[in-house]
């Protein structure tokens, strides 16, 4: 068992957001890891043999004093008509179709188009919605980006200060079961950044991109009484930018993927993009690449 409370082994810190994931090792001034939380996903059918129970073994004979070559030929041919047996009830399993899926998670992976690929994230409400696209952004964030082995540190994640008792139990058996973590800690995101700036007792307002709230911490306890939430964030300013530019000046994003040139215009003008026109785009990856665009355009 690795020493926790020296240098040897350091804690390894997650914050899943409903647009932005951050990763990093404890006793650091910035995380190592940032990434969307937007994962890509590819959904297909496979066919699943629901094979019928293995028959039970019939017992050993009983061995003989006296053994004749006639025995010998007549339990070779029963075993024979025994394989043939099981190979025709084998033939008879019923197949059922199967919901796999195939996840690209990271800004690269994510952002790449493919045909049919759809885009989704593991938050609603500020809360775990998704477990398996959830599940695959740590392990992405701990061997793709951290390049560690999770059975061998001790892992720190954030949650909503309304997470539930039931989703909390969850994110543990998770950490134990599937990453087998030696140790494994939950703290509430307003603790978190009160800490962050060095006070044990503030009035924390927390801008996100789906949620807004405010949460006040008192000697490193959050006041749930004093909890205040609304689904107001930065993703209701990006879908304001897009509906203004479609209902004011007709236009809507051309995200990277699609554009095959372009031609000088002068300003103020619409742009002139020769498209590719790629079949198989779906509806939630169009939308995220625009949001995506719309996000630069913030920040800029």
């Amino acid at each position: 068992m690795p020493t926790y409370g020296g240098d040897e082994v350091n804690a390894l810190v997650i914050d899943v957001g409903s647009t932005w994931t951050r990763a990093g090792f404890a006793g650091e001034d910035l995380p190592q890891a940032l990434f969307p939380s937007q994962v890509g996903y590819i959904e297909s059918e496979e066919d699943v043999a629901d094979l019928p129970e293995e028959p039970k073994a019939a017992s050993p004979r009983p061995m003989d004093t006296d053994v004749e070559m006639g025995d010998a030929t007549a339990a070779a041919d029963a075993q024979k008509q025994q394989a043939e047996g099981d190979s025709r009830v084998a033939e008879k399993g019923e197949t059922r179709k199967q919901k796999v899926r195939k996840y690209f998670v990271g800004d690269t992976e994510s952002s790449t188009w493919r045909s049919g690929m759809e885009i989704g994230g593991p938050l609603e409400h500020g809360l775990v919605s998704d477990w398996d696209v959830y599940e695959k952004i740590w392990e992405y964030a701990f061997k793709s980006r951290l390049h560690v082995r999770p059975e061998e540190h001790p892992v720190m994640v954030s949650e909503a200060a309304w997470n539930t008792a039931p989703l909390r139990a969850k994110l543990v058996e998770m950490a134990f079961e599937k990453f087998n973590s030696p140790a494994f800690f939950v703290c509430k995101t307003p603790v978190l950044s009160a800490f962050g700036v060095g006070k044990h007792t503030a009035l924390v307002v927390d801008v996100g991109g789906q949620m807004t709230s405010t949460c006040a911490v008192y000697e490193g306890f959050c006041l749930t009484k004093s909890l205040v939430k609304q689904e107001v964030g930065g993703e209701l300013i990006s879908e304001q930018i897009l509906e203004r530019l479609k209902d004011e000046y007709k236009y809507e994003p051309t995200p990277l993927f699609d554009i095959k040139s372009k031609a000088p215009v002068d300003t103020l003008q619409q742009p002139v993009v020769n498209r590719y026109g790629r079949e198989g785009t779906t509806a939630s990856y169009l939308h995220d690449m625009r949001l995506r665009a719309v996000q630069e355009f913030k920040e800029s």
